[in-house]
């Protein structure tokens, strides 16, 4: 089984993962069917619970 798959990584803060998420639907989904998983990219603060936030990641893969 041959698995495909495109990570897209950004380091801004000012997209969401909906922005993402619509630009690989828009673009790769739309030819070549497959799924998309994404989520928010963060630096765990020292001696805290909080997370810096520092992007977006987004995956689209299909398994052939």
């Amino acid at each position: 089984m041959n698995q495909f798959y495109l990570l897209v990584n950004t380091h801004s803060t000012g997209l969401s993962k909906t922005v993402i998420e619509n630009v690989l639907n828009l673009t790769v989904n739309k030819k070549y069917s497959g799924h998309i998983s994404s989520d928010e990219l963060g630096i765990q603060m020292q001696n805290s619970e909080l997370k810096l936030p520092c992007g977006i990641y987004a995956r689209w893969e299909k398994e052939r």
